[in-house]
């Protein structure tokens, strides 16, 4: 819906701004220094956000210049008496409002209601009492709307009606149907415009916390996976030490001499455990540069085919690193198992009885190869 209204100027009775044609206008009310919408333009909507404190200040301001500007006209017209007095009344009382708000007195919009209305209720005159209708009762209206609230705004309409229907002895263009139906139709678009205009910031505002909460819930769910993560991976690193220090321990690797290491291999050796016994004594012989090294199984209970290929296996790789390889404390009943499955060890694996034998051999060769 857009609203024309003529130009201020060819009704000198109004205490309004003058020489100014109203677009379209959506207004809405809110609480002080809430967002406003105020859209204007013809052909391109323009959306512009204000507050509430902004909205009061600019209209008192405008209230203001109309006021001198309408002032200046009746005093270089000639104009009533009566009315040179009301403008110059409610200029000084603008101007007394404005200050007051400026210095944070909120009450000064509704009392710039209540003197808006009664100064232009009491300044229209002649036509535009018996026989046109004055444009002020739908600018006054909108522009307490704006200000403060439809209660206001309502209450502003009736006081103006009733004033002009008083001045004009209860006959005249206001007691025409049509034109009452008119302005009614016409007041009520203007409060619908709001009531959207409000509807659709409330909903504004209702998406943008929204948007926000889901930005935030989106932030603190990344923050949550990331603290995840790093407790996962913390959780990851700590499991490899203990995994670490399990082999360490389940596979204990002991420097009882310089360059000589022992085994002793406890409980059962399936693959899983050959394997790992493998890849530790490699490692730890090439680090510590080992001449010898004992794997003691007087503590292993079983050995399958497969395992002591694997040892054998084992002891060929260590051999290949420049260690002799010399297994103790094989026990009657693995020798027995050994053999009936046709596992035989051959000349550079070395077995003895105990690991102290393994040592004593190891230190006779040392001593037979130093001659």
């Amino acid at each position: 819906m857009r609203l024309a209204l003529a130009p201020m100027v060819s009704y000198p009775n109004s205490s309004q701004g003058q020489g100014s044609t109203f677009n379209q206008i959506n207004v809405q009310r809110s609480r002080n220094c809430q967002p406003v919408l105020l859209n204007s333009g013809v052909g391109v909507p323009h959306t512009m956000m204000i507050t509430q404190r902004q909205a009061v200040l600019g209209m008192l301001g405008l209230q203001i210049v109309g006021a001198c500007i309408l002032l200046i006209i009746l005093l270089a017209t000639g104009g009533l008496i009566d009315q040179k007095l009301t403008i110059g009344i409610a200029l000084v009382l603008y101007s007394a409002l404005l200050a007051a708000y400026i210095k944070g007195w909120e009450p000064a919009r509704y009392i710039n209601a209540v003197v808006m209305t009664l100064s232009v209720g009491a300044s229209i005159a002649e036509p535009f009492i018996t026989q046109q209708f004055a444009i002020q009762l739908i600018v006054v209206p909108i522009i307490i709307l704006i200000m403060t609230d439809w209660l206001w705004a309502i209450g502003s309409i009736v006081v103006m009606l009733g004033m002009t229907l008083f001045r004009a002895g209860g006959v005249g263009v206001y007691t025409n149907a049509q034109m009452l139906l008119l302005y009614a139709v016409t007041i009520a678009a203007v409060a619908l415009l709001w009531k959207i205009s409000q509807s659709n910031e409330l909903r504004a505002k209702l998406n943008a916390d929204r948007a926000e909460d889901a930005r935030w819930k989106a932030e603190r769910d990344q923050q949550l996976a990331e603290d995840r993560s790093t407790e996962l991976a913390k959780i990851n690193k700590d499991q490899e030490s203990l995994l670490d220090l399990v082999s360490q321990l389940e596979i204990p690797a002991i420097q009882v001499a310089e360059g000589v290491l022992i085994t002793p291999l406890i409980g059962n050796i399936d693959t899983r455990r050959a394997q790992i016994i493998t890849q530790r004594l490699l490692a730890i012989a090439y680090e510590r540069r080992v001449h010898l090294v004992i794997l003691d199984v007087t503590g292993v209970s079983m050995l399958d085919t497969t395992v002591a290929q694997r040892l054998i296996k084992t002891a060929q790789s260590l051999q290949l690193l420049g260690c002799q390889v010399t297994i103790s404390g094989i026990t009657a009943q693995i020798a027995l198992s050994l053999t009936q499955m046709g596992v035989s060890l051959n000349d550079m694996v070395h077995t003895t009885r105990t690991p102290q034998d393994a040592l004593d051999q190891f230190y006779h060769q040392q001593s037979l190869q130093a001659r």
